[in-house]
C-alpha cells in the first residue's frame, strides 16, 4: 500500500504491506472501523526508496524498514500498490 504521510524532514511518500487487519466496535454508537496492521519500508530517498522519472517507477528496498514505526493506519488514507520483482540484467535500473 502507498500513503503520503508527513515526517521531520517534511512529506515522504510511504510504501507498506499489511499484516493484520483488525475490526473496532464503537458499540454505543452501532459503528465498526477497519483499520491495518502494516510494516512500512524506509522512506529515505535513495536509502530505502529510488523514483526513476524515465519510467514512472518506485523502487523498494524491501529489507529497510521505517525506523519511527507506527503501524496503524484507516483503509480511506491508503492506496494499493502492487511490489513487483525485477532481473538483474536489467541494466537501466540496477545499479
Amino acid at each position: 500500500m502507498y500513503v503520503k504521510g508527513v515526517t521531520g524532514g517534511g512529506e515522504d511518500d510511504f510504501y507498506g504491506t499489511i499484516h493484520y487487519i483488525y475490526e473496532l466496535k464503537y458499540v454505543a454508537l452501532n459503528k465498526k472501523i477497519p483499520l491495518f496492521y502494516c510494516e512500512w519500508f524506509d522512506p529515505t530517498i535513495n536509502v530505502g526508496t529510488r523514483f526513476h522519472a524515465q519510467y514512472n517507477l518506485v523502487e523498494i528496498k524491501l529489507s529497510g524498514r521505517y525506523g519511527p514505526y507506527d503501524p496503524f493506519i484507516i483503509p480511506q488514507k491508503v492506496k494499493q500498490v502492487y511490489y513487483v520483482t525485477y532481473s538483474n540484467i536489467c541494466k537501466n535500473l540496477c545499479g
